[in-house]
């Protein structure tokens, strides 16, 4: 056709899903500033999910194309969205393809769903300060850390039997050189969760009374995340029927639990 290219006009996302963000792709990135700057006018791939793997990302990138005067090209599909009938095409065979998508999808959440109910961690779940993972062939489980698990309860002492606040509470563990999962250096190896740079503080502490794992009840699927074209991530707490209930060895009795929530 007569178009000319080099090196510099060539992006290639090596190693990288196609599923990802415009962010976590350099070259696509790389792509989007070259076309603001006048440098492109054919966008060629070799097929269509080599650029984007959901419609909803596609069809605003392809706005994007027609609103700097962009042509997009796909030689495996034979798509040149310089025609009507191109764009036509494009928006079947890409709906056709994220409805097959979502049927995938669709059944691997019955499967972690499922799997929740079998006690398993699932959807991405995190391990609570006083817990850790354990595998038994089949997925992972929550274990009670015993080291862990000593500071819980002495928190909950404190906080209820004691008295004191959390800011104090707080105040007493870093005097005494109690370190969190944060600070890998003063106690390698263990994990960070909600525990800023290793110090225990009052937000820390607050969490800590108000997790209900602590009293054997641990929730799955509690959050729904979504993920925007251009990186934002919006995440949002989902109905209390969605949620997957997970028993687990509790830490602290159901008295000094109550008592404390009452405080």
């Amino acid at each position: 056709k007569g178009w000319m290219t080099s090196d510099d006009l060539m992006y290639v996302d090596e190693w990288i899903s196609w599923a990802s963000e415009v962010s976590e792709r350099p070259a696509l990135s790389r792509l989007k500033k070259d076309i603001l700057d006048g440098k492109v006018d054919v966008l060629l791939v070799w097929k269509i999910d080599r650029l984007f793997r959901k419609t909803s990302y596609l069809l605003e990138f392809i706005e994007f194309l027609k609103k700097h005067n962009v042509n997009f090209v796909s030689k495996n599909e034979n798509i040149d969205l310089s025609s009507h009938t191109g764009k036509l095409v494009l928006t079947l065979l890409w709906a056709i393809s994220e409805m097959e998508r979502d049927v995938i999808t669709e059944r691997t959440s019955e499967g972690k769903y499922s799997k929740a109910l079998q006690g398993y961690l699932v959807y991405g779940s995190s391990v609570p300060y006083g817990y850790e993972k354990i595998h038994d062939g089949r997925g992972n489980k929550l274990k009670v850390h015993e080291e862990e698990a000593k500071i819980i309860r002495e928190i909950y002492d404190m906080y209820v039997i004691e008295d004191k606040s959390t800011s104090e509470i707080a105040r007493i563990l870093t005097a005494r050189g109690i370190w969190g999962r944060g600070d890998t250096e003063k106690k390698e190896g263990i994990r960070n969760t909600k525990v800023h740079s290793g110090l225990f503080r009052q937000s820390t502490i607050t969490d800590f009374i108000r997790n209900e794992t602590y009293r054997g009840k641990y929730y799955c699927n509690r959050y729904s995340v979504k993920k925007e074209w251009g990186g934002k991530t919006i995440t949002t707490l989902k109905d209390e029927k969605e949620w997957v209930l997970i028993e687990c060895d509790p830490l602290v009795s159901e008295d000094i639990w109550k008592r404390a929530q009452e405080k």
